[in-house]
């Protein structure tokens, strides 16, 4: 079926006068694939693929994924692109939608979901004909036939007891960490068989997993960063952390916006660890730097950001209770980060660090070839993002209940 509602032609950027100024505002996703400086990504809050010219950082509206009436937060919020159609991979969504380029249309590929658990596929890799991906709720590796746009194969990780987080891909091999203890599920994609591997030295859950030639970078939930060489068993332990380095207050557990004192959190540390430049890039999840690891001296070293300091306003009144969601990495060079705070794109120069904002434009004339029921509406997105923002300020100052509409009504009216 073809609802994209945009005519059969080569889908691609391409600079338009008549565009709208976003002033840095962002349509953020999950993961972006990028291919000859053309960015593809679904935004999280509204499931459409958008495409972006990175020269230029104009947006431009592919299509509306087929279950966009569903809602749902970040459904299909991931997305590879292997030859000439866009795989979408689900979240909160239930199936892989796969887009193609040249006639336009969707292909939805079924997950079994016995148990109906949210999918979360934020890892995945292709390799020739083969895309792979992790499920972390199916704790399974799904195996799909990029040509033939199907599963072929469900191959189960680890048990239901099991939490796993983060995987990545070395050679034949995919490498998914346990949230529970030190420890790593090898699958081999050759035989198809699971290892574990089991690191004693380890005594907390891990969250992030890096390779680099020999070495496994990870992290997890106490202020510690391991680096283990699999030849030979050895593990380094990086504790050498910032005196400055602590965790934002997002719960309003406690009085101090950040707490530098405690070694172990509830959450992890980090969101994703990057290999990018000569560095290991540790970014953040709720706590306040983001890391950076000379590779070989294991030096650790802080990058700034001058515009993310927080305040109590800025923790209580945002979408995500977290401090970036990672955009990309191009180039193996540049990063790509949303900020939850400013609502902006920041890209790091890994080589040069040094850090730019990313101001974006939307083409207005292809936001009118999108006629599946989505339209574009200013003057109400900025009401009910008002609305919010007001309602969660009025939560957390414990207001009367009566005085919640008032407020709103006369902040409205300033309007």
């Amino acid at each position: 079926m073809n609802i994209s509602g945009i005519h059969k032609e080569k889908i691609l950027p391409t600079r338009n006068e008549n565009v709208l100024q976003s002033n840095g505002e962002f349509l953020w996703s999950d993961k972006w694939t990028i291919e000859d400086n053309v960015a593809w990504f679904v935004t999280a809050n509204v499931n459409m693929l958008f495409c972006m010219n990175m020269a230029d950082n104009q947006y431009r509206v592919v299509a509306i994924l087929p279950d966009y009436l569903k809602g749902g937060f970040r459904r299909n919020s991931n997305c590879i692109k292997c030859d000439d159609v866009i795989f979408c991979m689900p979240d909160t969504g239930d199936c892989v939608w796969c887009f193609d380029l040249n006639s336009t249309e969707f292909r939805k590929i079924e997950i079994l979901n016995p148990q109906n658990v949210r999918l979360m596929i934020s890892d995945y890799w292709r390799c020739e004909n083969i895309l792979w991906a992790v499920s972390r709720n199916l704790k399974q590796i799904i195996e799909i036939d990029i040509l033939r746009q199907t599963v072929i194969g469900y191959h189960k990780i680890a048990d239901h007891k099991e939490t796993i987080i983060r995987s990545t891909k070395f050679g034949k091999y995919i490498y998914v960490v346990s949230a529970l203890k030190g420890r790593i599920y090898e699958f081999n994609t050759e035989i198809k068989e699971v290892r574990i591997l089991e690191l004693p030295d380890i005594r907390s859950g891990l969250s992030t997993i890096s390779i680099f030639e020999d070495k496994f970078w990870m992290s997890g939930y106490k202020k510690e960063i391991y680096v283990w060489n699999k030849k030979n068993g050895r593990i380094k332990v990086l504790n050498q952390f910032p005196s400055n380095f602590g965790v934002y207050n997002f719960n309003n557990k406690k009085n101090e916006i950040i707490d530098y004192e405690e070694i172990e959190y509830d959450a992890p540390l980090f969101l994703e660890s990057i290999i990018a430049g000569n560095y290991i890039w540790f970014i953040p999840f709720q706590t306040n730097q983001i890391l950076y690891i000379n590779r070989d001296t294991y030096e650790i070293k802080t990058f700034a950001i001058p515009e993310e300091q927080e305040n109590i306003d800025s923790l209580r009144t945002r979408e995500l209770k977290c401090k970036y969601v990672i955009q990309y990495v191009r180039k193996d060079r540049y990063i790509g980060l949303y900020s939850v705070k400013n609502m902006v794109l920041f890209e790091i120069d890994s080589k040069e660090l040094k850090v730019e904002k990313i101001f974006v434009t939307i083409d207005v004339n292809n936001l009118e070839k999108i006629i599946s029921g989505w339209c574009f509406r200013e003057s109400v997105d900025g009401e009910n993002s008002l609305y919010k923002k007001l309602v969660l300020q009025t939560i957390w100052s414990n207001a009367k209940k009566e005085e919640i509409g008032r407020k709103i009504f006369s902040r409205l009216l300033e309007k």
